[in-house]
């Protein structure tokens, strides 16, 4: 749900981003009648977004996903190609950076409130069952979503906190993902050669999800948390931007129940941007 806004506070843009995310589940059923169960998932996620300011202070970001998952196990394989849940956002900026070049503090704060519509396949079926929610490309639902960004700058250094909470809806089926958060904070200097900005960052993410509601009963093997380190650079020349993300776990704990275990691997995330 990050925008990852960076050096791009105050520019509009359009661009490209891509993320991979893999996670393994299994059932350890410790039975002679019942066979162990096993899933390995990769989900990649593509999308165009894009950031336009109406006012200084008033602007939009959107999102349009595409993505391409797999679910490869001992009971089932299945491949799911769709359009996902589109994002639209608005942000009003409650604290304005300082236009004095020289002063060495300065600082912004975006407030921003959201949509997500339900553009993505959420009934995909294998074998006349309906395949694992989280596996899903979209949610079949409109869901709501809450961001509070804030970046603080000392000279070439630059702090930013960026946070997303989405409150998700029932779908026609009467089933509700859990509300999901995440957030993301990180400490990075700017430094210029001639027409090129690089902009390394270390940070922490974490995002956690209620467990999923079926019928407003609660759903086993959904919902936990993550804390993952951030490791980011960002290279910038005239009105071209270029970025990537290496996101390594260091702690997950996803609600299961006592036969099931899920562990998600370490994350990517790459882009471009284009300035105007």
């Amino acid at each position: 749900m990050s925008m990852g806004l960076g050096l791009d506070a105050h520019s509009n843009f359009i661009g490209l981003r891509y993320s991979h995310v893999t996670f393994n589940a299994s059932i350890d059923y410790n039975s002679q009648y019942l066979e162990d169960v096993y899933s390995n998932d990769v989900y990649n996620r593509y999308e165009l977004v894009s950031k336009y300011h109406f006012t200084p202070r008033v602007y939009t970001t959107a999102i349009l996903p595409y993505v391409q998952n797999s679910m490869v196990g001992n009971t089932e394989s299945v491949q799911l190609n769709s359009l996902g849940d589109i994002g639209v956002n608005a942000f009003y900026r409650l604290i304005q950076a300082s236009m004095d070049t020289t002063a060495r503090f300065n600082h912004l704060l975006d407030f921003g409130m959201g949509v997500s519509l339900p553009t993505g396949k959420y009934d995909l079926a294998h074998e006349g069952d309906l395949v694992n929610r989280n596996f899903q490309a979209g949610t079949g639902a409109v869901n709501y979503r809450l961001s509070l960004n804030y970046i603080l700058t000392y000279n070439n250094w630059r702090v930013g906190l960026e946070n997303n909470y989405q409150l998700n809806t029932k779908n026609k089926h009467a089933y509700k993902f859990g509300n999901q958060y995440n957030s993301v904070l990180y400490l990075g200097k700017l430094f210029r050669f001639k027409d090129i900005t690089v902009f390394p960052t270390v940070g922490l993410y974490y995002e956690r999800g209620k467990q999923h509601l079926n019928d407003d009963k609660l759903v086993f093997n959904t919902g936990g948390e993550a804390l993952l380190a951030d490791l980011g650079v960002q290279f910038k020349w005239k009105r071209y931007m270029v970025w990537g993300k290496y996101l390594p776990v260091l702690y997950q704990n996803y609600t299961t129940d006592h036969l099931s275990d899920i562990s998600g691997g370490n994350r990517l995330n790459v882009g471009m941007r284009v300035l105007f």
